[in-house]
């Protein structure tokens, strides 16, 4: 089963990669963002069909065929989704769904479509669920129930400014935004291209308490104008990623990539100069991923997804379609979902959406391949434990057996430990690992050939087991 996504309009791009220019290029379809509810995956972008199915900008996978919600989106694209009072919320630059007027925002309460509070007017980028209420960021100056500047807050009723919101400096010659939102320990944060929050001076990125905005130290330098394509933020743990094209954070250099973890920056170490990278980072099963247009770690020429093992960024998986920009990433069924710009993968024609299943891509089938779903195919991570000698890992092996690696990350994302444990046969075996980390909570990160798991490790006292 192809899933073939049809669009009602070509976008032309181009990207640099380690020096190099490439041709602006014909897309034929684009996915901005998969969410999943546990039970089916929601696509939302710029298209007008999947899998010979009409479903205007939005559609539905359940595990077995693609479905349209209604009449679906209209009036341009869909660029952000999420789940909120039980409820699909979509964010995007269209003006209706359900064939009635909503311009910038809707939600679908699984049977229709209806507007919030009257829509907001401009593009919505970014949403996400902050206490009880839905906030969404972008390109805007109003909603429905009076001004906001590109950030709004609604409360089930009505839209709400967060202050006096995010902008630019009056004569700047880049227009503000809101790229992405992430929410933390009671606490929004915002990404984007601004240089101020509320009444204060902020660079690119700031948080919000629920009363007022504040800066994240010096913010984001060294950034273009306007701040591309590709800023992103991500939880990892008790600490907030920031992605994009910038160098430093205040006095601290920092490629593209940075850690905030309530008081300082950390550098993360994504160490490309010559190439201002796009971002996308999710965090999926506690690890961290990152798409977008981002070199391969070992083959700078070519395009990869990569994640982070606590101490640096490794390749994961190769790009679907080298060049072509992965707009969004999801788990669903026990594979790594992406959606974006490109068209095909592995010779295979997979417009807009494809999934790994941890050896190749393939359009979303009602079976997937026996690698993604055949316990006797796939290597794993049964457990962890604590026990006197250090960690105990209990592993499943398929044949032929492989070689394991074993990692220890602490919830700010940072590598404590490392254990290369060396070639395991087939079937099920144990591994010890000699370190004894301080009391608190751990992920354990598991990769043997293609498989990677992760599994949460609390330590207190240790005892033989």
């Amino acid at each position: 089963m192809s899933s073939i996504l049809r669009s009602p309009r070509l976008v032309l791009w181009l990207v640099s990669i380690a020096g190099s220019t490439f041709l602006p290029m014909p897309v034929a379809a684009i996915v901005f963002d998969l969410r999943t509810d546990g039970t089916s995956l929601f696509a939302g972008g710029d298209f007008d069909a999947i899998d010979g199915v009409d479903a205007s900008r939005i559609a539905r996978w359940d595990g077995t065929r693609w479905t349209a919600l209604g009449t679906g989106i209209a009036g341009g694209d869909v660029r952000s989704l999420a789940f909120h009072a039980e409820n699909l919320v979509a964010g995007g630059s269209f003006t209706t769904a359900g064939g009635n007027p909503a311009p910038g925002i809707a939600v679908w309460n699984g049977t229709a479509w209806s507007t919030l509070g009257g829509g907001i007017a401009g593009t919505v980028r970014t949403l996400v669920t902050f206490g009880t209420d839905l906030v969404a960021g972008g390109s805007f100056a109003t909603t429905g129930n009076g001004p906001a500047c590109n950030i709004a807050r609604w409360d089930g009723a009505m839209w709400h400014p967060l202050g006096e919101g995010v902008r630019q400096s009056p004569g700047a010659s880049d227009p503000s935004e809101v790229a992405a939102l992430a929410v933390l320990d009671g606490i929004l944060y915002a990404i984007g291209t601004f240089d101020s929050a509320g009444v204060s001076a902020a660079s690119n990125i700031a948080r919000w308490d629920g009363v007022a905005w504040s800066p994240l130290g010096e913010g984001l330098c060294d950034v273009p104008a306007p701040l591309p394509v590709g800023s992103d933020l991500a939880v990892l743990g008790t600490a907030i990623v920031a992605t994009g094209c910038f160098s430093c954070v205040g006095s601290l250099a920092a490629h593209h990539a940075a850690r905030w973890d309530g008081a300082a920056w950390s550098d993360m170490g994504f160490e490309f100069p010559a190439l201002c990278p796009e971002f996308e980072v999710e965090v999926l099963d506690g690890m961290l991923f990152a798409g977008g247009v981002l070199p391969h770690p070992a083959n700078p020429s070519t395009t990869s997804i990569v994640r982070w093992d606590g101490s640096a960024w490794v390749a994961h998986a190769r790009a679907p379609e080298p060049y072509r920009r992965i707009e969004t990433l999801a788990g669903y069924g026990g594979q790594l979902i992406a959606g974006g710009s490109f068209e095909q993968a592995d010779g295979a024609p997979v417009p807009g959406i494809a999934a790994w299943n941890g050896n190749r891509w393939q359009a979303l089938q009602a079976t997937p391949t026996a690698v993604a779903t055949d316990p006797a195919r796939a290597h794993r991570l049964l457990s962890v434990a604590a026990c006197e000698n250090g960690v105990r890992a209990r592993l499943q092996i398929a044949p032929p057996g492989a070689v394991v690696s074993l990692r220890l990350v602490d919830v700010r994302g940072r590598l404590r430990g490392r254990f290369d444990g060396g070639w395991h046969d087939p079937g099920e075996s144990v591994a010890f690992w000699n370190m004894h980390p301080n009391r608190g909570v751990y992920w354990v990160l598991f990769d043997a050939e293609t498989s990677h798991s992760v599994r949460r490790l609390t330590w207190i006292e240790p005892s033989a087991r």
